[in-house]
Parts: structure tokens; sequence; C-alpha cells
């Protein structure tokens, strides 16, 4: 039985179309195309009762032919019995999806027929192409002109690294938010989010008023850690764990990323690598617990140049100082088994929220997840025993481009898991406002690009990096609003879409609701 109905009004008709070039489609009324919109759906049916659903690429108006050859004055006429003679084409995309009278997407390997009959998409048709909206889907928001739910695949969002790209002040984070709390309440995979600026554990302050975080929504499933246990009880937050690490965990490529924020040189960087095969783990603290006056005669003794020594003294003396760097005191293992138990932790930095802190802690904890999750996967991969597979994680970074950028991402944790694409469970999600500065490589693996506005012409070609259809694709990303239109594309939603973003509001904590959150109900009363 075909998926189209009867009743559905007409807007068109396939005059043209080519596999490469895309569809031209004439308009049978001028006022339908005042009602047409960039990346907008519409619905192409077959004569075999299958359909195309197609989006329009460009919108073209033009005299018809007789009309050129009167020679009319430049002057647009007004005249209804002139209008009515418009010749009106459309350009849509037809790299869409296919769906055949059972309903099944198929990929698409033909082109529409001259005069084949060309409508808006319905509510129906939205829900065929995407899916529904339940907790195997992740509700995004609505296409453009239409009400309908537009919902990514939750199993194919965690398959592979993600990105939220946009300028600042566009709605990323709410946009994280609002992922996140779709892909908690699927409980299908375990999240940790690395909190700069604590906005996403418990309650914070917007434009909008009060905006409640995940714990608040999720109490049974979120954890919240801290860096800084005043700062998180001074803003009413009573912290799950308050974080320890001791320095023994730092290894010289912790160290070696912040080089740009520490100012390390490469003297400098080759002088710690030659303390740390002297020293072994406890590199770091012999280093910062140097005589200050006696730096010649250590410096000799490493055989290391006296001035690198002193600078190393200097700037390692400053991540020493860190407050939670403790010796002797690790919780990091508290936080990996509350992972591998599929919950959701948010790490608070609280006021050490500068580059320095936010790096080094997100580097050191990535780098020993992924080392635990290989061990794991290969555990599960010889025994085959079920009980042993790893819950999926998905880390999520903001400032991503510090960790992924160029030469730095070939040499991190963080650009080994975008590589990998959940090779060993582990995946990213990246929020960033400065796509450029992330290296191609990494770019060209994301599963699922999430972009907001952006102006720069160097990270909007960035965010398209190996995406086809680039031309088309940037047109549409020239027409979103600053706030609430993202465009989605990639492996979790059939088709790339531009969306106006659901509101994360009252409205949206409620829908929060599960069975295993009823302690929530009471936010609600």
């Amino acid at each position: 039985m075909s998926t189209i109905s009867p009743n559905k009004v007409h807007i068109g008709y396939v005059l043209a179309s080519d596999f490469i070039e895309g569809i031209r489609v004439r308009i049978t009324d001028p006022e339908y195309m005042k009602q047409l919109r960039i990346g907008q759906l519409l619905v192409i049916e077959q004569e075999n009762g299958d359909s195309i659903y197609a989006q329009v690429e460009n919108l073209h108006t033009d005299w018809h032919k007789d009309i050129r050859e009167l020679n009319m004055p430049s002057a647009v006429p007004t005249k209804p019995a002139l209008m009515q003679k418009l010749f009106i084409e459309q350009e849509i995309l037809l790299k869409a999806v296919k769906v055949n009278r059972s309903g099944n997407l198929l990929a698409m390997r033909s082109i529409p027929l001259p005069g084949e009959a060309v409508r808006f998409a319905s509510d129906d048709d939205i829900g065929q192409i995407y899916g529904p909206k339940d907790a195997e889907h992740i509700y995004i928001g609505e296409p453009l002109e239409m009400t309908s739910p537009v919902v990514m695949n939750v199993k194919k969002f965690v398959e592979r690294s993600n990105g939220i790209f946009g300028k600042s002040g566009t709605g990323k984070s709410f946009l994280a938010r609002i992922i996140l709390s779709e892909l908690i309440r699927s409980q299908k995979v375990a999240t940790l989010i690395f909190d700069m600026h604590s906005e996403y554990g418990w309650e914070s302050m917007s434009e909008q008023g009060h905006i409640k975080g995940l714990r608040q929504l999720f109490p049974q499933q979120v954890l919240i850690f801290t860096l800084d246990e005043d700062s998180s009880k001074g803003r009413g937050v009573q912290p799950d764990h308050v974080l320890k690490i001791a320095p023994e965990m730092i290894t010289i490529d912790d160290i070696a990323i912040l080089a740009e924020e520490l100012d390390l040189s490469q003297a400098m960087l080759d002088a710690m690598e030659i303390i740390h095969k002297k020293e072994g783990k406890y590199w770091l603290r012999r280093i910062s617990t140097l005589d200050p006056m006696d730096i010649r005669t250590q410096a000799e003794f490493y055989g290391v140049v006296e001035g690198s020594l002193q600078a190393l003294y200097r700037k390692l003396n400053r991540i020493m100082s860190l407050p939670f760097l403790k010796e002797g005191e690790d919780t990091l293992s508290t936080l990996f088994m509350a992972l591998e138990s599929a919950k959701t932790i948010v790490l608070e930095f609280g006021h050490y929220n500068n580059l320095v802190s936010y790096m080094l802690v997100s580097n050191l904890i990535t780098r020993h997840l992924h080392s635990r999750y290989v061990k794991a996967t290969e555990k599960f991969i010889n025994s085959r025993n079920i009980a042993d597979k790893p819950v999926p994680l998905m880390i999520v970074v903001e400032e991503a481009h510090k960790f992924l950028q160029g030469r730095v991402a070939r040499n991190t944790t963080f650009g080994t898991i975008a590589r990998e694409m959940r090779k060993y469970s582990v995946t990213l999600l990246i929020i960033d406002q400065r796509p450029s500065s992330i290296d191609r490589e990494v770019l060209s693996q994301l599963g699922t690009r999430i972009v907001a506005m952006l102006n720069d012409p160097d990270d909007i070609d960035a965010v398209f990096t190996g995406v086809s259809d680039r031309g088309m694709l940037k047109n549409w990303l020239s027409t979103l609003d600053t706030k609430k239109q993202v465009l989605l594309l990639g492996h979790a939603i059939p088709i790339p879409t531009v969306v106006r973003v659901r509101d994360y509001n009252e409205d949206f904590y409620k829908s929060m609701i599960t069975d295993t959150d009823k302690g929530v109900k009471e936010l609600f009363g």
C-alpha cells in the first residue's frame, strides 16, 4: 500500500531531473512559492506508489518565455492575468531517501520522471523518514514551517564521534543539554561531561532565567563530581564526590598537550623526557621540588640545558600548585566504576575553569578511560561473554579544538578516539565554535554534525570536511537564524535537515520523566 494519502495538495510537477544536478520542478501556483523555504522537505509521488523525499536546494523565478518575447517593460506587472503566466522553477536535492509501497526506506538509485506530482511533506512523511519520537530516538526539533518532530537514531548516534558547532551565542549548550537528556533517558550509553563552566549538572542562569541541570532531571542516573567543592556548594550543589588526582598519574603527554598554554619550548619538552626516564612516575614531583638556588647542578646531573630546567621548574610548579592534585590521593577509580555502571557523570571545574586545568584533567581522565576500555573490549572479544561487553561511553568536551588541532590531535587520546569510530566503545561529543582549528582528519571521521550559524568562511569550510553537496549545505547554513535553528547531517539522520530546535523549558523537563526517575516528579508538584 502506498504511503501517500490521495487528499494531499500537489504544488507542482517534475519538469526534468538529473542524478547529479538535481530535479527541476514547475510550481503550479505562485502562492505555493511564497511558502517554500531553502532546505524544506517535499515529496515526489511516483506512478508505482513509491515516494521520493527531496529538499529545496534553490528557489528561482522568471518570466515565462512567451512573456519575455513580448518585450515587457522592466517594471513588475501586478495584474493577476500576467502573474499567472509566471514560469517558476524550483531546484530540489535528489540525493534523498525513497520510500516504497511497504513503507521501507531505500537508497536513491533512480530519478523521477517528468510529470510526477510534487507536494509538501506531511506529518506522516516526517515520521516515515526520521522515525518515531521514542526512547530509541533523540528528539531535536521540527522542520522549518512544520510541527512534526525530527529525531536522530540513538544507536547510530553513539556508534561514532559527533560534533556540535556554532559561533558564540547560538545556543550550543542548550542543544547539548537536549541531546544529553535524550541519551540519558534512553539508558543505552554512559556519559562523561567535562563541565568547564558548571552549567550542565545543576541549575544555572541564562537569558531565559533558571535552567535545570541534568542531575535535577535524572536524580538516579546522574552523578556530580567536582574539582572545587567550595564552588559547588556555594551554588547550592551537593556533589557526590570531590575529585582528587595524584600527581603520579600525570604523564609527559598530559603536559605536552599544554605546550601552547604554558609556553613550553621544544627544549623544555625534551628536558621533561630526559628527567622522566630517570625519575619514572615521580618526574613531575622531582622537578617541582628542585632547589631553585641549585638549578645549574641539577641541570648537569640530568644532562639538560640550565635555562630549560629553570623555566620548567617555574612553569610546572604552576601545575603542582593546583589544589585538586594531592599526594597519595586518587578518587579516579570511583569515577571509572560509575561510568562502567552506565551512569552519567558531570565533572564540574568550579573556579579551576582555566584552560590549563581543563585540558590537563580532561586529557588525563580520557587517557585512562581509553586504556580501560581497550582492555575491557579485548576481554570481551576473547570471552564472548555478554557480561564482559563494556557499556558504550560518550565523552563530552568543550573547547574541543584545543585537544584536536593539527599535530596535537595526532598525539592525544582525543584524536585517537575520534579516528577509531567506536572500535573500543568510546566516542566523543565535541562542542566548539572554531571548527577550522580542528584537524581535518578528525572532522572527516565525525558521524553526525549539528551545525548552528557560523560566519567565518574557514569555519564553514571546515565543518563540511568530507561531506558531499558542500555548496548546497553552505547555502542552507547561510539561511539559519542566530538562535534555535541548526543543520543536522550525518550518520544518525537519514538526510541533511534544517530544524527549529525544541525549547528547553518546563515542557521539556516533564517529557524527560521516566519510571526510573520518579523522584523528578517532585519538581512539578
